[in-house]
Parts: structure tokens; sequence; C-alpha cells
């Protein structure tokens, strides 16, 4: 079944990526959380910054950076006509790292956590840092979240964990 005429609403046409492009700014895909609701990640636009003040007020939106060096997604979802953004993940590569490494962040908003949407980003995250060359991504959990650090090891990627002043750091091989 075409999931375009298995819901009520379409999903806005995305840009068609030129054959053999892997340019993050053009990248989405559709998934599906936990519980079902259809989830769109995209990559963040321009025309996002209103929309992620409004949703991750404690977070500066940037939205204009160089895809080599740093890469943001957001995952989406359609409430009564409008995308509403509902998870965030970036990652910011570390220069002249050995093995290429990169710092990855992921914000989900209270009200979407425990559907599965931060293990969906970090799917497509990983995804793309795979095909830039990033060899390991890692994130600086603090204590106590056990929601983030199931999200790392629930990855399926090899994990390592160390402690790092009032958190740990869990670095993830791709």
């Amino acid at each position: 079944m075409d999931l375009r005429t298995s819901l009520a609403f379409d999903w806005p046409a995305a840009p068609a990526p030129e054959p053999g492009l892997r340019d993050p700014r053009r990248y989405t895909a559709h998934d599906k959380s936990r519980d079902g609701t259809f989830i769109r990640v995209r990559a963040i636009r321009a025309d996002d910054q209103e929309r992620l003040i409004e949703s991750f007020p404690q977070l500066s939106a940037e939205t204009g950076v160089d895809p080599a060096v740093h890469v943001g997604l957001v995952a989406t979802v359609w409430i009564e006509g409008s995308e509403r953004l509902v998870g965030l993940a970036s990652y910011t590569v570390d220069p002249w790292s050995e093995p290429r490494r990169a710092e990855a962040a992921f914000e989900v908003l209270d009200e979407w956590q425990g559907r599965g949407i931060g293990t969906i980003l970090l799917a497509h995250l990983s995804r793309i840092a795979r095909g830039a060359g990033v060899d390991v991504l890692y994130g600086t959990v603090p204590d106590p979240n056990p929601r983030m650090m199931r999200l790392f090891e629930d990855s399926g990627l090899p994990l390592t964990v160390e402690r790092e002043g009032p958190g740990v750091q869990a670095r993830l091989v791709l």
C-alpha cells in the first residue's frame, strides 16, 4: 500500500536529489514510531528557524552551516495540516580527529519521548555520518539519563562508555 494513499494528508514534495549526490542538506526519509505514528526525518532547512525556536527554545537554531562539518536533522509529524517538529539530532565533526569523530546531540519533545523517535533519528544520523566518512559518533550524557543511555545501548553499534565529570561519554563505532 502506498503511504500517500493510506493517510488523510500528503507529505510536501522534497526536492529530487541529483543522481549520485549525497548532500545531507537534501536528506529526507519516512519512518514509523513505536506507536505507529508516521515520522518524516529530514535535513534542517533555512525556513525551519522559527519552528526550531518555537519547539526547542533552549537551543540556538542554526540553519545555514557547512554540511562537511555539521549535519542537522529534524523529526516531524503532521498535525491538523501543519508540520510539527518533534525531534532534533545533529553532529559536528571534530576537525583533524583520527579516526574521524563527530559529537552527536539529540532532543525530543517531552510529549513525544518513549515512542522511539530518538532511535529513528540516531539511525538516520548514523547513516549520513557513515556516508560522510565519520568513524565514531559520541555524546556526553549527563547523569542520570537512562533514556539517552538506552538510545546508545540499543543502537546495535559497538559502544564504549567512559565516566567524564558529572556524566558519561558514550561512543558509537560506525
